[in-house]
């Protein structure tokens, strides 16, 4: 299986005093993409702040977002894109994840099968699936992220793997 690569590597800007949500680039994805994604570095401060973390399709929304949102004080994760509530906790310690040395990696994986996109979600060593959606072709995706200015987003990448010859 041969596969050519489209990343794109994005370095995130700091927040301002007021939480907002910030933009960092798009993937077009088509008949032949294989799989694409969003991944965000992020050092938590000790007031373990909120994050919404997404890849959203702003021309299509029914072809589908994904979307969570992330309490560090509870460590609850929740759907965001489809309103359904809770759809995991952190395993580890909320409060534990602040003294880490390294950053916290976030990243969205979706892949393409057929007539669906099924997305996983990994926070550091941590993954959960979240609902697949029927594949729209030549739908551009949207890779965001909001938080409060506590947190710093050090890093973002978004990727596209398409299949070559299709």
């Amino acid at each position: 299986m041969i596969t050519r690569t489209h990343p794109s590597r994005i370095q995130a800007t700091p927040f301002s005093s007021v939480s907002k949500s910030h933009s960092f680039g798009s993937v077009k994805v088509k008949r032949a993409t294989k799989n694409f994604g969003f991944q965000i570095q992020t050092e938590l401060t000790s007031d373990l702040p909120e994050l919404t973390f997404a890849l959203t399709a702003a021309s299509a929304p029914s072809a589908g977002q994904f979307a969570i949102h992330i309490n560090f004080n509870t460590g609850e994760i929740t759907d965001a894109a489809n309103q359904t509530g809770v759809m995991g906790c952190l395993h580890q310690r909320p409060s534990s994840l602040s003294h880490r040395r390294q950053p916290l990696v976030l990243r969205w994986f979706v892949e393409h099968h057929g007539g669906a996109l099924i997305p996983r979600l990994e926070i550091g060593d941590e993954e959960w699936l979240y609902p697949a959606v029927r594949f729209s072709p030549d739908c551009e995706y949207v890779a965001t992220a909001s938080t409060n200015p506590s947190m710093q987003l050090s890093q973002a990448y978004v990727w596209c793997q398409d299949y070559l010859g299709k």
